[in-house]
């Protein structure tokens, strides 16, 4: 008798376990469109997949993902996106018409699928913890005060996610990747393929260690390794010294940046003896604020954005302005990076469970010492370890890969987050990989390109890829002094100038420089950007000098119906009825198929 029972609790626990384990799948089909009007067929699912595959009691989350039908009748194995991050979402590109157009091609070979990893957009596991303390106000000045507001963030986020019932423990990239064929079984799919984008690249791989035979093909942009998560400091310096040889080859500033290297270090240097003072605009605080930017600060911006080509063409520009006192191209870029109160812990824990080899972090700490930047590559890394709940995956995880899936992997030439060498050193263990690097692209310039978009049509297709080229045209730098339409950067465009010019030295001071720089552009452009500064000015509650702008433009473009709807709008709010009254009528006689404007024209004739 005692062995039956024995038994019968053994049974019973096992199906309590499977009942835990066993994904279950939700499926609601849908049309969406694309924006030139071509319909996809579509799914909106999500999979119940167990929080922490470790433990047996574990509960159970849901990933949500959305299934684009491909329109070839004999499509290729589904191809699941993996978005960066860590913590990007993805199925939000099927609420974008403009998004699903830029991805329909993809669909003439395969099935499409937009995956949120665990813990990202849709799918559960919560990981973001909101805080009522604002940032420091020498957050970007003091790295010591930096770090210990970070150490503090996770210190507070740990026990309150917990309390949700999150197991911390359960947000690993081999979670994740043991998710991928939780999904793939359940929808019946014999194989899938991968492209994964920056840290997406690195969940493909650990795709591949774990799930391999189920994999038909394998496309990763920025390749980010299984063991380069942390990156290497010196990287930062020779990235610098790169951006110094494209600046010397610069007609347009060989002139104004005499000595890079001289330049980079003036920069610093006078944020390390003065931190300057910036003014920004706290959103969760609703108000401006005054911070102080040191040289932490800069290499912290710095650092984010060095491997983005769409913001590495104003670094010259910011650098020199820095380096001569003036803060308005510094402040664009604080703003920036100037956000949520609180932390998303995804990022942590998964950067953390995939850790970085003994050897790896020897590197490391050397180079720190060596680097202008110092440990900035890496930042609050290592030493995040003290405070956050996290198990390494162990060297089995970061072990060299081979494999023989078929994979392409794509870089930039430009792109310091995941540098084309760490492609070259993964292809050693992988046979059946191509390499392209794209020349002058950086880590966020890629897939968006119609080259790349071809190459990896072809790549899924089961065609040769290995002589592809693609180079895009040369970047073009912001230039030191004045405005280009042709080479812009929201940093340093005239709405940015005046927008300063207004806040530190007055409105007179402003519409003068506007009269002496609109030679040399385009009035379209003009507009856009007057436009630009009134309605930053009325974000900041600077309603009169909004006006003004406002004003100015209905002046400047009297033919533009979006001048006159502004203005119009802008005297509404200051409770001058009339000249409301008498603009909106003149934005009606420009478009008159507005029945927004004709509403509040009416509502206002009626008073």
């Amino acid at each position: 008798m005692k062995k039956i029972t024995l038994l019968l609790l053994s049974c019973l626990l096992c199906v309590i376990i499977s009942a835990q384990t066993t994904p279950s799948l939700s499926l609601t089909a849908k049309t969406l469109q694309t924006v030139s009007g071509k319909s996809i067929e579509a799914k909106m699912g999500t999979l119940t997949v167990p929080e922490n595959r470790n433990n047996p009691g574990s509960r159970t989350i849901d990933l949500a993902f959305v299934q684009l039908k491909s329109t070839s009748p004999t499509p290729k194995a589904p191809l699941i996106y993996l978005e960066g991050g860590p913590g990007g979402s993805s199925t939000g590109y099927a609420d974008s018409p403009g998004a699903l157009e830029g991805w329909f091609p993809l669909l003439q070979v395969c099935d499409l699928i937009f995956l949120d990893q665990r813990g990202t957009g849709r799918s559960g596991g919560n990981l973001r913890y909101g805080s009522e303390e604002p940032v420091p106000a020498d957050f970007f000045a003091d790295q010591e005060k930096a770090l210990a507001h970070l150490h503090q963030l996770i210190q507070e986020a740990q026990p309150a996610i917990k309390k949700r019932g999150v197991d911390l423990q359960g947000y690993t990239s081999a979670e994740s990747a043991d998710d991928i064929n939780d999904l793939r079984i359940a929808m019946g799919w014999e194989k899938v393929s991968l492209l994964g984008f920056s840290y997406g690249s690195h969940l493909a791989l650990a795709t591949i260690r774990r799930h391999e035979e189920h994999l038909e093909n394998v496309v990763t942009i920025g390749v980010e390794g299984l063991d380069e998560t942390f990156k290497y400091p010196l990287n930062m310096d020779i990235q610098m010294q790169k951006l110094g040889l494209m600046v010397e080859e610069d007609s347009n500033l060989a002139g104004m940046i005499p000595d890079w290297n001289e330049l980079v270090r003036k920069a610093l240097a006078r944020l390390e003896a003065n931190p300057m003072q910036v003014e920004i605009y706290d959103r969760q605080q609703k108000q401006p604020r005054t911070v102080s930017v040191g040289k932490w600060g800069l290499s912290y911006i710095l650092r984010r954005d060095i491997g983005d080509a769409s913001d590495l063409p104003v670094f010259p520009k910011l650098l020199h302005s820095v380096a001569n006192g003036e803060s308005h191209v510094l402040q664009w870029f604080v703003q920036k990076r100037w956000g949520f109160h609180g932390i998303n812990l995804m990022s942590q824990l998964m950067d953390g469970a995939s850790g970085a080899s003994p050897e790896r972090w020897a590197m490391i700490k050397a180079q720190a010492t060596q680097s202008q930047f110092g440990a900035m590559a890496n930042t609050g890394w290592p030493e995040l370890y003290e405070v956050l709940e996290v198990e390494d995956l162990g060297e089995e995880f970061r072990a060299p890969l081979i494999s023989p899936v078929r994979i392409l992997m794509l870089s930039g030439s430009l792109d310091w987050n995941t540098p084309p060498y760490q492609a070259e050193r993964l292809r050693f263990g992988l046979p059946n990989s191509s390499h392209i690097v794209v020349e002058h692209a950086g880590h966020e310039q890629i897939l968006p390109q119609p080259q790349v978009q071809r190459a990896i049509l072809t790549f899924l297709m089961g065609q040769n890829v290995k002589s592809e080229q693609i180079s895009l045209p040369k970047m073009k730098f912001v230039p030191i002094k004045g405005f280009a339409e042709a080479a812009n950067h929201p940093s340093s465009t005239l709405s940015q100038w005046l927008f300063h010019l207004t806040k530190t030295e007055g409105l007179e001071k402003a519409m003068a420089s506007y009269q002496t720089s609109k030679g040399g552009v385009s009035a379209k452009w003009l507009e856009g950007e007057i436009e630009q500064v009134a309605k930053r000015l009325v974000q900041w509650r600077r309603t009169a000098e909004a006006l003004a702008f406002f004003e100015l433009n209905a002046k400047e473009n009297p033919s533009s119906f979006r001048a006159h709807a502004n203005l119009a709008e802008a005297y509404q709010e200051s409770e001058q009825t009339q000249l409301a009254v008498t603009h909106y009528r003149k934005a009606l006689s420009l478009n008159p198929e507005q029945p927004g404007i004709k509403d509040k024209l009416s509502a206002l004739e009626k008073q």
